[in-house]
C-alpha cells in the first residue's frame, strides 16, 4: 500500500503485523518510513529506535531515524546516525 502511495492505508496492517511479532525489526523500519511520508517524525523516530533495538545493525532504520531527525532539525543526533 505504501509503494502505491497509500501511506494512511499501510498504517493499520503494518501496526497489525508489529502486534503479531513485535520481534520483527523489518515490520518497525516499514512503519517508521510511513510515518515520516505522513509528516509523524517524531513518531517515527520512536518507531525507527524500536527497530534498531531490535537489530543495531539494520542500515535502512539507521537512514530513516536520521532523516526523521532533521525533520525534526535535530541536527546533531541526525548526524550520528550516518
Amino acid at each position: 500500500m505504501a509503494r502505491l502511495g497509500r501511506m494512511k492505508d499501510a498504517l493499520e496492517p503494518l501496526q497489525r503485523s508489529i502486534a503479531l511479532n513485535p520481534e520483527l525489526s523489518e515490520a518497525h523500519q516499514n512503519l517508521g518510513g510511513v510515518l515520516a511520508e505522513l509528516g509523524r517524525y517524531a513518531d517515527a523516530v520512536a518507531v525507527f529506535e524500536r527497530a534498531l533495538k531490535l537489530e543495531p545493525a539494520f542500515a535502512e532504520a539507521w537512514n530513516g531515524l536520521g532523516a526523521a531527525l532533521c525533520r525534526l532539525k535535530q541536527y546533531d543526533a541526525a548526524e550520528k546516525c550516518y
